[in-house]
């Protein structure tokens, strides 16, 4: 243990104890011993008694807090903060933990605003508290969707040391590769000093830079204003304005600066990428929001509205995943049945599949049952402006039938048109009646969404549809950055819709190309990447790009990677073949190729000493996806017996077979009461630290060790 008197003062003032607290450096050594030895209850008990004879003083309230916190005290650790506030209300320990308790109560926004008045206070030495409030902070921002400010934070607590370091690490790769998220806020949105070489301003840019390398990003934000009012014709400042205005929950006048960088750059692929961050930060990106419904209605006879229910032929059984609308909360009941509601009869099953005859699915219905405290009911969600007219109809022929009229309907909030129209158009394959094959189903789907969103009028464009505002060459950057928004709601959800094919059905033209025997791939934006012509590209161009490409999860960039991948000589040992291969099999699926890249990544792994599991599990969905359940017995048995033991396997192979409709929804197991911590119990206090979440399901991927 090194000397007390050469630690840091917890708080905050960037000296050692020695120095700050002179007459505490005994005492200090007993409260350093204490610590370490996990006696955090005599600990308290120590700092309470030199309270009474040294009042108030910033450091025993400092390490007060630390000690309530590891004693999961947390009321009494908000009010020590309270304290330790009022007596010094310019303390960086005191606003820090301040932004900590706040975040603890759920609230990120006014949590973010005392992080950043602490860090304006730290002068480059920051309270050893520092890396556990931004966390904190980072955590509740991600929750409550500010994604950049958000990643800003756990990039910025990546270059503090300490033991939080590879805790930054591994949540900033999470962050980046989130495709919740989309993909020009991950890549793309961030600092750019080479916009503003050459130009007056880089010398003054420079000392913004080094406010924001210590944390002080609200004066940086205040500098960045003040040189585009000196500057207002560098495009550079304002793309710098827009990125720190969005670290500091500015959303409106970061998409007010990223618009005159649009109207300012000379480039087009710039001005398109502004405008697509501008969407992306947007809380209504296309100005398509209608209100959205669940609609309950009371079975009169559950056993007549069953039999009804089981003769329709556009109301169909449905045993697969469950739809995101709902969600079995604890304690819930779960539905007895749940059926899909269709816009038309299911065919026939000797009737021919054609996009005339096949129905899409207009909404979910969940049957519940009489119970102790409620009504049986029918609850229908997925209702929107557009279908409710429809769904309301079709469910009024079964009034009589089993089911009473006058529904309760329940608006619950506003949902994206644009987002509705891929809803509309995904009819399921567990559904009766033909099937499609898979070039089919995605022929249809992509002209099911275009049919309904290619001519929907869309605020953006100021009530005009996509197809009338590709006729107006001034919205042209702004119609490009609007496309890469669907393509981003497409990925997503893995709709297959290329935004290429959607740029030929509106009559747009073709992208300059980039020649890659000149122009590096990594200096072009991932987006883009799906465009290149891969057979120019070099073999190093290619490995590292698919590991990029990897990285951000984006996979209209990965699967043609992994293509090229795999057809060069030369890549054929890099450590990363097997993982090109399972990206090329997986969007090959469910074709003859996909089988052949299966069985070759299995042998791979084979002569690598590594488990095929990955590969079983890959060939269950190729069958499944094929139809060939007979396929399926020796290959489930095989990984029961050689497999099941392996981390995620199991827990892999359910999420395979449950959208199938193979296995019925695990009901959510009831949590036991945790015992009271003990003494040794050294963890600092978080919300909900109580309960232990569950673990992730995991299977490695084919290039994991």
């Amino acid at each position: 243990m090194a000397q007390a008197s050469n630690w840091e003062c917890p708080a905050g003032t960037g000296k050692k104890i020695k120095f700050c607290c002179p007459d505490l450096v005994d005492e200090w050594e007993k409260i350093i011993r204490l610590v370490e030895g996990d006696q955090h209850r005599a600990c308290l008990e120590l700092i309470e008694q030199l309270e009474r004879s040294r009042p108030d003083r910033a450091c025993l309230l400092a390490i007060k807090i630390e000690t309530l916190l590891r004693l999961k005290k947390f009321p009494e650790a908000e009010q020590t903060v309270e304290q330790f506030l009022q007596k010094h209300p310019d303390n960086p320990t005191a606003l820090l933990e301040k932004a900590y308790t706040t975040a603890a109560n759920q609230s990120s926004k006014e949590a973010y605003q005392w992080l950043l008045r602490g860090l304006a206070q730290c002068q480059g030495v920051y309270p050893i508290c520092t890396p556990r409030v931004i966390y904190m902070v980072a955590s509740r921002l991600m929750a409550e969707g500010h994604f950049v400010p958000s990643r800003a934070l756990v990039q910025f607590g990546m270059i503090l040391s300490g033991a939080w370091q590879e805790d930054f690490r591994e949540e900033a790769e999470l962050l980046d590769a989130n495709p919740t998220v989309p993909l020009v806020l991950r890549e793309s949105f961030t600092w750019r000093p080479s916009l503003l070489e050459n130009t007056p301003a880089e010398e003054p840019f420079r000392q913004v830079r080094q406010k924001v390398n210590k944390g002080h990003w609200l004066q940086a934000a205040e500098q960045l204003q003040q040189l585009t009012e000196t500057y207002p014709e560098l495009p550079g400042l304002w793309w710098h304005l827009a990125v720190q205005r969005s670290w500091i929950l500015d959303t409106s006048g970061a998409i007010d600066a990223l618009r005159r960088y649009a109207a300012l750059t000379a480039s087009k692929e710039e001005a398109v990428l502004a405008e697509a961050a501008a969407l992306a930060l947007s809380a209504d990106p296309l100005g398509d929001m209608i209100v959205s419904y669940k609609i309950t209605y009371t079975p009169e006879d559950e056993s007549d509205l069953q039999a009804a229910l089981s003769l329709s032929k556009q109301i169909v059984p449905y045993s697969g995943e469950v739809p995101f609308l709902w969600r079995q909360e604890e304690g819930d009941v779960p539905p007895r049945s749940w059926y899909l509601l269709l816009e038309r009869p299911v065919p026939e099953q000797d009737e021919q599949c054609t996009e005339q005859s096949l129905p899409s699915v207009m909404s979910y219905a969940a049957l519940f049952g009489r119970q102790t405290d409620r009504q049986a009911r029918l609850e229908v969600y997925g209702v929107h402006e557009r279908n409710r007219p429809q769904v309301e109809s079709l469910l009024n022929q079964f009034v009589g039938q089993g089911l009473r009229p006058d529904p309760l309907v329940e608006p619950l909030g506003e949902v994206s048109a644009t987002q509705v129209s891929f809803g509309w158009g995904a009819f399921s394959s567990n559904a009766a009646g033909p099937k499609p094959t898979p070039e089919q189903e995605k022929e249809i789907r992509q002209n099911r969404f275009a049919q309904r969103w290619l001519d929907q009028p869309l605020g953006i464009f100021q009530g005009r549809s996509p197809r009338q505002a590709a006729q107006d060459p001034q919205c042209n950057t702004a119609l490009e950055a609007v496309l890469l928004w669907v393509e981003h709601l497409a990925v997503r959800i893995h709709y297959p819709l290329e935004r290429q094919w959607l740029r030929r059905q509106l009559g747009l033209p073709t992208p300059e190309s980039v020649d890659l025997q000149t122009t590096p791939l990594r200096s072009v934006p991932l987006y883009r990447w799906a465009e290149m012509d891969l057979s120019k590209a070099s073999d190093e161009d290619i490995s590292e790009g698919y590991l990029y490409a990897s990285y951000f999860r984006w996979m209209p960039a990965i699967v043609p990677l992994a293509e090229a991948f795999l057809g060069r000589p030369n890549l054929a040992k890099n450590p990363m073949w097997l993982s090109a291969c399972y990206s090329a099999a997986v969007s090959a699926i469910p074709s003859d190729q996909a089988g052949g890249l299966i069985q070759q990544g299995r042998q791979r792994a084979l002569e690598m000493n590594r488990s095929c599991a990955p590969w079983d599990l890959l060939e269950i969905t190729y069958h499944l996806e094929r139809r060939e359940p007979q396929e399926l017995d020796g290959l489930l048995r095989h990984i029961i017996q050689q497999h099941q033991y392996e981390p995620g396997v199991l827990e892999s192979l359910i999420e395979i077979l449950e959208p199938f409709g193979f296995l019925s929804p695990p009901q959510a197991a009831q949590a036991g009461p945790d015992g009271p911590a003990g003494e040794s119990d050294s963890g600092l206090w978080t919300p909900g630290g109580e309960e232990k979440p569950a673990s992730p399901k995991k299977l490695w991927t084919p290039d994991a060790p």
